[in-house]
Parts: structure tokens; C-alpha cells; sequence
């Protein structure tokens, strides 16, 4: 990609990909920019295509601006099929929530999600569904 995108905390990367045709042997790497795509560092290691589309996910933890490119790498004349390449983005909160105790009664789910804000997810015995947000 020939842009930076601004991150600050943890990213997931998600490529979906697959030999393309009938080639076999395809081969990449998921490589990352800090400074504009002058220089660049490997995500991770090689990553092995096959004839079938699989999904891989990449975790980077970073602050700041970066871009993001594949390299084929490999055996010369082997293609790749890419077809869906995704950034999500999750912010690291910068006060933490602290949550000292939860009193659950019967059979009801909770569900805490503190990353950038909590969420309560009360299931009550009957078939109905209530959710509770708040900022944290």
C-alpha cells in the first residue's frame, strides 16, 4: 500500500490468499514501513500458499503511522492469488479499567470487554437478550 495508516495499539492484519491457477509453490511474506516505505522489516516468516484460499492473521502492537506490502518471494514464474487484504484497528486504552468483583446469580452470562470499553451481556433464564454498554 503506498499510504501510512495510524495505529495506536494493536493491529490484526488479515490476508486471505491461495496459489493462483494451477501454479504450485507460491510463497510471500507480510512486510511493514515506520518511516514511508523506505525501509521495511518482516512481519513475520515466509508464509506456503495452497491451490486452496486460506486466511492468515498477523498482530502487530505499534504507535504511529505504518504501511504494510507483500513480497512473493519464492520460486520465479509462481503467482499468487490475494483477495482480501484487512487492517483492524484496536486502540490500547491509556487508563484501564478495573473491575473488582461481579456477583452473578443463576445461569446468566458475562461478558467483559475492556479494551476501549466494557460491555455487560445479560442473558436472564427466559429467551430474551438485554445488552448494557458504557464507556470505561
Amino acid at each position: 500500500m503506498k499510504f501510512d495508516i495510524n495505529v495506536s495499539g494493536t493491529a490484526n492484519i488479515k490476508v486471505k490468499h491461495a496459489n493462483y491457477g494451477n501454479d504450485t509453490g507460491s510463497k510471500w511474506k507480510l512486510q511493514s514501513s515506520i518511516d514511508g516505505g523506505i525501509t521495511w522489516q518482516d512481519v513475520d516468516g515466509e508464509i506456503i500458499c495452497t491451490s486452496e484460499m486460506q486466511e492468515q492473521t498477523f498482530t502487530i502492537t505499534h504507535t504511529g503511522n505504518i504501511r504494510f506490502k507483500i513480497l512473493k518471494t519464492g520460486a520465479v514464474g509462481k503467482r499468487i492469488n490475494i483477495d482480501d487484504f484487512e487492517i483492524f484497528v484496536k486502540e490500547i486504552p491509556t487508563d484501564p479499567v478495573s473491575i473488582q468483583s461481579i456477583s452473578i446469580e443463576g445461569s446468566k452470562e458475562v461478558l467483559i470487554d475492556n479494551t476501549t470499553k466494557f460491555n455487560i451481556l445479560y442473558t436472564p433464564e427466559k429467551p430474551q437478550k438485554e445488552e448494557l454498554s458504557g464507556k470505561a
